[in-house]
């Protein structure tokens, strides 16, 4: 795909004045893709390498890295391809209906959803889990170690970050998460140089007896460390120049690649055999048994107000696709009710109109020689007989302006609503089943395996062979079988698994 198809398929809407206000440049993209991927998830890595080893570990995550990036490469080139087919801005959701219809872009809407709010699930727990750490730690009242009432307490804050709208406002914020967490990396990094002398049995390197039962979760926690998967249609898009995408891209995956596997094997070298799903709680429960106690405790702290800043961005591919259906009746398009269309410009002209407005729905026999823009006035324009008089272009500016607004601030309301609900429904689900380790690796299985490994070769099988002419037989097309097949023995292992797991423990 060249660049001057990019450009042609993906380039923004130069009329609309907002738009270059909105975009993000080249380092903001980078910023956003490693701080979309570098999540709470890298933290959970050091106890799946505990499981594995490292030679394993180190394995898994790059084959798992190099799946989910190319599956991801491959269903943006469709949406560049063949977006143009889609009226608006098209998502992850748009281009499996494209390839499948409206039953497979609900397959898809699912398990994106379920992906992303599983992600923001996991984060109230590991903020809660953390800070539980840092009060069992100095004693404080019974009610601080909680971690249930420790997400009650953070839950306002999430719903404030959640209300910010657009990726360029969240860009700050974005980058704010990401020094905190590179700060907590290099804090680990000085306790692990001053603490890496002090096991006397010799250096970590692999478990004495790999456990089958853990292999699944071991790398379904892998799996979900590669979080920002969903990120990418909704960061592509932001850009001012998204042809410039891959390069970006592959550079942040690379970086991002590098992180976990240096920073897993670090950490399970220094610090021995981790049995928690966050390094961090992990440590501030066996703080006593280590030196430099300020950095374990410091890096905690910077630990969870990095995923506190990083809970909207991971929520916000949620938001975009389920903002997209009309459930609150205030969308402009597709519209059967006889509710007016929405203009997105003062030049565009309105083709129905409600009556709720006060504006008929209907004139007289020859309504039928008015045009579209003098059936779209309102009834002050109309003349004492009932029949449409003059109007002129002011006029009917104004009242365009004055419904554009209206709408507008009835989809802001929606939208808050949305939002507001969703923060909850994870707020909830965490409070259920606090434990991390547990949360993550179904996560991973669940959703991970369906979005980053199932759905992206099920639609290249479908463009290849239909769009492109390949045969059934095709290395491509034997290429997605053997894909999706990996994807759903993944999944399927790893859910049952973990949900086992949880059961268990309950």
């Amino acid at each position: 795909m060249t660049s001057t198809e990019i450009t042609t398929h993906l380039e923004y809407d130069a009329s609309d004045p907002h738009a270059p206000k909105t975009r993000t440049n080249v380092q903001q993209t980078f910023v956003h893709l490693v701080k979309g991927y570098i999540g709470p998830g890298c933290l959970s890595q050091p106890w799946a390498y505990t499981q594995l080893g490292i030679k394993y570990g180190v394995l898994a995550t790059v084959i798992l890295g190099y799946l989910t990036s190319m599956n991801s490469m491959m269903v943006l080139r469709h949406k560049v391809r063949y977006g143009a087919e889609i009226q608006g801005n098209p998502t992850y959701s748009d281009i499996g209906e494209l390839a499948y219809g409206k039953w497979f872009k609900l397959y898809v809407v699912l398990s994106v959803c379920v992906q992303q709010l599983a992600i923001c699930t996991v984060y109230f727990s590991f903020i809660s889990d953390n800070i539980a750490a840092v009060a069992e730690e100095w004693d404080m009242p019974i009610v601080l170690q909680n971690q249930r009432f420790i997400m009650a307490c953070v839950f306002p804050f999430v719903i404030a970050l959640v209300y910010i709208k657009d990726l360029r406002r969240l860009a700050p914020i974005t980058a704010i998460g990401t020094v905190f967490l590179f700060v907590a990396f290099g804090l680990l990094g000085v306790a692990a140089f001053e603490n890496w002398d002090l096991d006397n049995e010799g250096v970590f390197s692999a478990p004495a007896e790999i456990q089958l039962s853990k292999v699944p979760l071991a790398t379904c926690a892998i799996m979900y460390s590669y979080e920002g998967i969903c990120l990418i249609f909704p960061i592509q898009s932001a850009m001012k120049e998204p042809e410039k995408f891959d390069k970006v891209f592959y550079a942040a995956m690379v970086c991002v690649c590098s992180i976990f596997a240096a920073f897993a094997s670090f950490c399970v070298t220094a610090f021995g055999e981790i049995n928690d799903g966050s390094i961090t709680a992990y440590l501030m429960s066996n703080i006593d048994d280590y030196n430099w106690q300020f950095c374990i405790l410091a890096a905690n702290t910077f630990v969870s107000l990095c995923v506190l800043l990083t809970y909207p961005l991971q929520m916000f591919p949620a938001v975009e696709i389920i903002s997209k259906i009309d459930w609150f009746g205030t969308k402009n398009l597709r519209r059967k009710d006889g509710l007016v269309a929405l203009p997105t410009s003062d030049e565009e002209e309105m083709t129905t109109l409600n009556e709720s407005e006060g504006i008929p729905s209907s004139v007289s026999d020859d309504s039928s020689d008015h045009s579209p823009l003098q059936e779209g006035i309102p009834t002050s324009s109309l003349s004492g007989n009932g029949h449409y008089g003059a109007i002129g272009n002011d006029d009917a500016s104004c009242y365009t302006d004055s419904l554009r607004n209206r709408c507008s601030d009835e989809c802001d309301s929606a939208s808050m609503t949305m939002r507001s609900a969703l923060v909850l429904l994870t707020f909830t689900i965490a409070l259920s089943v606090p434990d991390v380790q547990e949360l993550i690796s179904l996560a991973g299985a669940l959703s991970g395996s369906s979005v980053a490994l199932i759905i992206p070769p099920l639609m290249e099988l479908r463009f290849c062979t239909h769009r492109e002419g390949k045969s059934y037989l095709s290395w491509a097309a034997i290429k997605c079988y053997l894909l999706v097949v990996v994807g759903l023995s993944y999944g399927a292992i790893g859910t049952i698994v973990a949900a086992d797991e949880i059961i268990y423990d309950q």
